[in-house]
């Protein structure tokens, strides 16, 4: 599954809404480690996992965890939940149609009781909820709209 162009904004938007000492390298010499941050922002909906990151990127598991935590303030773990998290809630807005269960397997969540417990910790609502929530907020900032549908 290629990473659709919504994703490439999200990507843009996550890492302004971040603290940058969360998201970038921190250390001059770390220009290296952006290689495996760009690969997770492009391949978060893959299961991934610690071990073959690590292989993958020429490092020692243990290592890479360190590494990973020292350059972005946030274990790898963490880093690619967010990832996914910020991609299922882009999808919730503009895959309206879409089951809950279907965009949380797009976004790289095995399980969708996981993903809703994760998603309602984040954004405080179950993605269901969150969604029509956000369409009403949307209706209520788009007076048009709402003339448009009075007037069928």
């Amino acid at each position: 599954w290629a990473m659709p162009r919504p994703m490439m904004v999200l990507a843009g938007t996550f890492c302004r809404s971040v603290p940058s000492s969360k998201m970038e390298p921190e250390a001059a010499g770390s220009s290296g480690f952006r290689t495996v941050l760009d690969y997770l922002d492009e391949h978060y909906a893959a299961p991934l996992t610690v071990p073959a990151l690590a292989e993958r990127f020429g490092y020692d598991p243990a290592y890479f965890c360190r590494k990973f935590r020292r350059e972005t303030g946030m274990t790898c773990g963490e880093y690619l939940r967010t990832l996914r998290l910020e991609a299922a809630a882009l999808l919730l807005r503009s895959e309206r149609e879409l089951p809950v269960q279907q965009l949380a397997a797009r976004c790289g969540f095995e399980d969708s009781n996981y993903f809703s417990r994760c998603f309602c910790a984040r954004y405080g609502a179950p993605p269901s909820r969150w969604r029509k929530n956000e369409m009403e907020n949307e209706k209520q900032s788009n007076p048009e709209q709402k003339r448009e549908k009075t007037s069928d």
